[in-house]
């Protein structure tokens, strides 16, 4: 599907609504060329800068990362990261980086 240039944003939504949670992690994944264990170990560990992160490098934007947040992280409304009023996403990209090499390195490292 990436090669094809079908794996977008829009793909990858329609699966998080469909709850097809595989899809989504595998796309996820391929997008920003972390390896699976590393995007489930970010999802399990429901932290909301560790989904926004991922989200960031999988080059989505800060609405998809909302969605992720809620629905495959299933985190708490309440810690929920929103953008709020702003553009783009609330972390910068030396936090959003620092997230995925932490993440990256509790996995094991293991990158696709």
């Amino acid at each position: 599907m990436k090669q094809a240039g079908r794996l977008d944003t829009e793909i990858i939504v329609k699966a998080l609504q469909a709850s097809d949670f595989s899809f989504v992690i595998a796309a996820l994944a391929v997008r920003s060329g972390l390896g699976e264990s590393v995007v489930k170990r970010v999802c399990a560990s429901r932290s909301a800068k560790g989904v926004v992160s991922l989200s960031w490098k999988a080059g989505l934007p800060m609405s998809v990362a909302v969605q992720l947040q809620q629905r495959l992280a299933r985190i708490s409304p309440g810690d929920v990261l929103t953008a709020g009023d702003q553009p783009g996403y609330p972390l910068s990209d030396d936090e959003m980086s620092w997230q995925i090499e932490f993440f990256s390195r509790t996995a094991g490292g293991n990158r696709s």
